[in-house]
């Protein structure tokens, strides 16, 4: 099978996986990047609803960058956990 411990080594072992088995960080990775992905299209979402809305035009706009702000922060740690995750990959 995979090597050493009594015909059987374990898939971290040389950091060899089988073909097609994702790693713990890749995992983490693709749910990160998942999670930016959701948030971006909530906000996109949102912002439609406001581009729809009867709000007068003049108050559309603060409200949209309102909005931008509250989602760019809610996106922050997790672009920080990606790139973190990304730099441990590459090492």
């Amino acid at each position: 099978m995979w090597g050493s411990r009594g015909g059987t080594a374990h898939p971290r072992d040389n950091h060899v996986r089988p073909k097609g088995v994702l790693s713990e960080i890749d995992l983490k990775i693709l749910w990160a990047a998942r999670t930016i992905t959701s948030i971006d299209l909530m906000l996109e979402s949102d912002l439609l609803k406001i581009d729809r809305s009867t709000i007068h035009r003049d108050l559309k706009t603060p409200v949209r960058e309102a909005l931008i702000s509250t989602y760019r922060d809610r996106r922050a740690p997790y672009e920080k956990l990606l790139t973190d995750l990304q730099r441990q990959q590459s090492h």
